[in-house]
């Protein structure tokens, strides 16, 4: 098993997280064995696994998201994503060994004393940086992420609050916007992509954007699935706008094998919902073979009115 290694300075913060994730998680697992046909619990407890395992790799605790990754392709691998029996009795005894490692990452002396840590805009910058490096190295791929304008101008609890969505959009653009080193060679684009994070006031409205410069949507595969689940009519033609709409909904994903990083579309709803919940919305720009843009649109009053982020999906 990969050995723990956390950095100092995100210690107390990755503590804090992580504890409302596995709350988060126990408590999904429980809906999930008292409910075996209850797949949105399962597709939630499946995005919160997602979560701790790339909260854990950038905050150096490779052990624990060790562990996640386990659980995560235990669930995925299961028809439908829904466990029989034996699954969650799985799940369950692979939860607690979880809760153990937590524990034993814990600082002893004074677990509940440490004063909460805010989520200030160099961490969650850092924090994104991580997450993009560490799916970068899960799926063969050169990424760098660039920031542009001030996170610090964004108000502290609407960060708070989207630092996990933001991590998903992070990921999302690494694993399925930018193209493998060789692919982009042959394009005559840089081996390295880029992961591109905006930040941006214009009046009353804050907006953030997670854009890359990859292949874009693919249109084509995106139709073929939504006509599969039928939510679109046999060789019926679609505008770009309701094949993108298509990725928003639960339980979307184009991806074709079960892997150890997101599904297209995995998620993709709880960050709207995420994003909704603080009065915003995100939209969806998408250019064959120049990438992909989502761009969330938040009020600034919304920051005195944020619920906790563990209460939020990807929060």
């Amino acid at each position: 098993m990969s050995a723990d290694a956390l950095d100092p300075q995100l210690r107390r913060l990755f503590l804090q997280e992580a504890e409302a994730l596995l709350g988060r998680i126990e408590a999904l697992l429980g809906r999930c064995r008292a409910a075996p046909a209850d797949a949105p619990a399962c597709r939630h407890l499946a995005h919160a696994l997602h979560t701790l395992k790339g909260l854990s790799h950038t905050a150096g605790a490779h052990g624990l998201a060790a562990l996640v990754q386990e659980m995560e392709l235990g669930l995925r691998g299961l028809p439908g994503g829904v466990p029989d029996p034996s699954g969650r009795a799985h799940l369950a005894a692979a939860c607690r060994g979880l809760r153990g490692h937590f524990l034993r990452l814990q600082d002893p002396a004074a677990p509940q004393e440490a004063a909460p840590v805010a989520l200030t805009p160099e961490l969650l910058v850092r924090r994104l940086e991580g997450a993009a490096g560490q799916a970068a190295l899960e799926v063969g791929k050169r990424v760098r992420l660039g920031v542009l304008g001030e996170a610090g101008r964004v108000p502290a609890a609407i960060l708070e609050t989207l630092a996990g969505p933001l991590e998903h959009l992070v990921r999302n653009a690494v694993v399925h916007g930018v193209e493998a080193p060789g692919d982009r060679v042959r394009q005559g684009k840089p081996a390295q992509g880029e992961v591109r994070l905006e930040f941006r006031e214009d009046g009353a409205q804050i907006w953030i954007s997670v854009s890359d410069d990859g292949a874009g949507v693919d249109e084509a595969a995106v139709a073929a699935r939504a006509r599969q689940l039928g939510w679109l009519a046999p060789e019926a033609p679609a505008a770009p706008e309701r094949l993108h709409e298509c990725l928003f909904r639960p339980g979307f994903s184009t991806a074709g094998t079960v892997t150890a990083v997101a599904g297209l579309g995995l998620g993709l709803d709880a960050v709207r919902a995420a994003v909704a919940g603080l009065g915003g919305d995100i939209g969806l720009e998408s250019r064959a073979g120049a990438g992909t843009r989502f761009t969330l649109r938040l009020p600034r009053a919304a920051a005195r009115a944020v619920l906790p982020p563990s209460s939020l999906p990807g929060g």
